[in-house]
């Protein structure tokens, strides 16, 4: 159901452009780079979609000679404008091809003194019939069209002007017309969900007020005091405009969206990428923001320039230099908050992402999301003095008085130097953590989610695997990295114990090593804890991709994941910090 690369010819400023897609795809750059022009290939694609619900395809050859099943779209049926479609304005067609991850293309010709030509590349025989033509190219897009502030009047129309402005830019002057036509149930659904991302609100259905004028009043009610929604903040007028466009989703969709960031209050940005993230099997956003940067995982983002003829994937750090670049923001954001800091959080690497989505299934999100605290990355134990001196020019250069909390990946020590780590570490102002797993990463291997996903990634490519062949696969894993993990859990018990008592002999500390790994690796839940838990999660994605074309990630085991499947180790040490916070 998810789209794998779009292809821009002639289009726009593009003379030859490629995106290689995957579920997640955040475009970022310059200004007139050509984002809202690679959503724009999306929004003819759903144009194409859409006329096939109520129209047959033709055979036509396509501008390779291939005969496809095609369709002729007059340019009135097309939302995005056409006249400078084709580079520089030249006589030749603007063309956009899109491939299916199921192998399957459509491709889409535009020339402003022609109709609208899209032709669907398939390996067999094109289909004759509508519905063959979109079960041969099978995607749920949710487009979410430009979004502004609420109508102060808004007066009751037809049924057929809602139908007709629900998915476009007139959306916001018809919302309270839109909701007006919910019934109880599906009202209420949109109520939770503006709840759960904008809490202390509660909605009230839209009511006639004045029936000979047919004005509309829509109340919303913010800690018991109640408002008409256009007295309401813009922010929240968008943001309950964007939940209304997520309510028509389902997890085949995908969605496209186009610079959220433009009313939305940074907070809000984290939320609304967390819940895309979560929704959509795919999805495509144009921003500026380096919040919804931040919140993404490495790989998700898409650097768009006009210097480079494929869309740039940012994984490394000097990618997300120059991508801080153009968006003019500091490489990391969450120093300005320091200022007004009261609880300061130190995790390791990019942990943060991970912690974050772990504690929101938990619904414990208070240590993550809190405007009150500044958040930084640690090295990691060897890192640890920094921390300390953090804390010390915290009290005597800036008299500021803000309480420590740090987070630190086990590795491959042993009990005995996380005991002696802990007792350096633990102060009245600092409260220090040490994951009982490997990294936070392991706290993503659970075999019943990751069974799960696994079944549900490969579905619907001509696999169907059992329970007990994706476990099969995800132990197999697991036993290939085996002796790498052994050997490093040995080498450390064997270099901390050796430094505290040199006189014994290193095979007495051999044979404990390699009894307390053996111990642990008799069972899955004591494999979790010790296997390298992002090398696991890569070895797992290439074997799927291997054999059954698809990837995994960590974001996506966890989006399986339900509250019982987090550790309780885990959900101990966000009540620890706080708990230690709010003493």
């Amino acid at each position: 159901m998810s789209i794998k690369s779009i292809r821009l010819r002639n289009f726009r400023q593009f003379q030859d452009f490629k995106i290689y897609c995957r579920a997640a795809n955040i475009l970022v750059g310059p200004n007139n780079a050509g984002k809202s022009t690679c959503l724009d290939a999306l929004r003819f694609l759903v144009d194409v979609m859409r006329f096939s619900r109520s129209n047959r395809p033709n055979n036509a050859n396509n501008s390779d000679g291939l005969v496809c099943a095609t369709y002729s779209i007059g340019q009135e049926f097309c939302g995005p404008p056409i006249t400078n479609a084709n580079r520089n304005y030249n006589e030749e067609d603007a063309q956009i091809d899109i491939e299916h991850n199921n192998g399957n293309s459509i491709q889409i010709l535009l020339h402003p003194e022609r109709a609208v030509r899209a032709h669907l590349i398939t390996d067999g025989a094109p289909p004759r019939t509508a519905v063959g033509f979109r079960s041969s190219f099978p995607v749920d897009i949710i487009l979410v069209p430009t979004l502004g502030p609420l109508e102060e009047n808004e007066t009751y129309v037809t049924d057929a002007t809602v139908v007709r402005n629900r998915n476009t830019r007139l959306a916001s002057r018809s919302f309270r017309n839109i909701l007006m036509r919910m019934d109880g149930e599906e009202f209420e659904a949109f109520s939770q969900l503006v709840r759960e991302s904008w809490p202390k609100i509660e909605l009230e259905r839209p009511r006639i007020t004045d029936y000979k004028s047919k004005n509309l009043e829509m109340r919303y009610t913010e800690s018991r005091i109640p408002r008409e929604v256009y007295w309401a903040g813009i922010g929240f007028q968008v943001w309950m405009q964007i939940m209304l466009q997520f309510m028509r989703g389902s997890e085949n969709s995908i969605l496209v969206l186009d610079e959220p960031d433009i009313y939305l209050h940074p907070d809000a940005q984290k939320t609304l990428t967390k819940i895309v993230q979560k929704k959509f099997i795919q999805y495509f956003i144009a921003t500026h923001s380096s919040e919804i940067v931040n919140e993404a995982e490495p790989g998700d983002i898409l650097l768009i320039t006009r210097e480079k003829n494929t869309a740039q994937r940012i994984s490394n750090e000097d990618g997300y230099r120059e991508l801080f670049n153009y968006l003019g923001s500091s490489e990391n954001a969450e120093f300005a908050r320091i200022a007004r800091a009261r609880r300061i959080v130190f995790f390791e690497g990019k942990d943060r992402k991970i912690i974050g989505r772990i504690a929101s299934k938990v619904e414990n999100t208070e240590m993550i999301e809190s405007p009150d605290t500044a958040y930084f990355q640690a090295g990691g134990f060897s890192q640890w003095t920094r921390i300390q001196n953090v804390d010390w020019a915290l009290e005597n250069m800036f008299k500021i008085e803000a309480k420590i909390a740090s987070i630190f990946d086990r590795d491959f020590r042993c009990d005995e130097e996380i005991k002696e780590f802990l007792a350096k570490m633990n102060t009245e102002r600092m409260s220090c953590h040490v994951l009982d797993r490997k990294e936070i990463e392991n706290y993503a291997i659970e075999l019943e989610p990751l069974k799960r996903l696994v079944i549900k990634r490969t579905k619907g490519r001509d696999f169907e695997l059992t329970p007990n062949e994706a476990e099969t696969l995800i132990l197999d894993v697991c036993e290939s990295l085996r002796e790498d993990a052994q050997a490093q859990m040995t080498a450390s018990y064997l270099t901390f114990h050796k430094s505290r008592n040199p006189a014994i002999d290193s095979s007495t500390y051999l044979k404990s090593a390699n009894t307390l790994f053996n111990e642990n690796w008799q069972h899955f839940d004591g494999i979790k804890h010790v296997i390298p838990g992002k090398l696991f999660f890569s070895e797992l994605s290439k074997k799927l991709q291997q054999e059954y074309g698809v990837g995994i990630t960590i974001a996506q085991v966890i989006g399986e994941m339900k509250k019982n499947d987090i550790s309780e180790s885990i959900i101990s040490i966000f009540r620890e910090i706080d708990l230690f916070f709010s003493s």
